[in-house]
């Protein structure tokens, strides 16, 4: 998959919210202050997105959560869309 094939794919699993978000990530949203539609806002307006091979996951970066912050949102894709974990750039 490239990295264009994956925003798209997220952006539409956001819009859609057809994603899941796994424990960790619940985790770090409520230790940083994040929740889950600011999580979805990310997703859908993430500009790149950049493959991890260590952690088997794509990062999507340039996207913002509603206060128009940037969030960064770690995801894995496959048939569905989970989010791995997020931070503020």
């Amino acid at each position: 998959m490239t990295a264009d094939e994956v925003l798209a794919r997220v952006e539409q699993a956001a819009r859609m919210r057809q994603f899941v978000i796994r424990h960790h990530a619940w985790q770090r949203m409520n230790q940083r202050g994040v929740a889950e539609a600011d999580v979805r806002s990310a997703m859908m307006t993430a500009k790149n997105a950049a493959w991890d091979g260590s952690r088997e996951t794509w990062r999507m970066t340039g996207g913002t959560d509603l206060d128009e912050n940037e969030l960064v949102v770690c995801v894995a894709v496959s048939w569905t869309v989970a989010v791995v974990t997020v931070f503020w750039e």
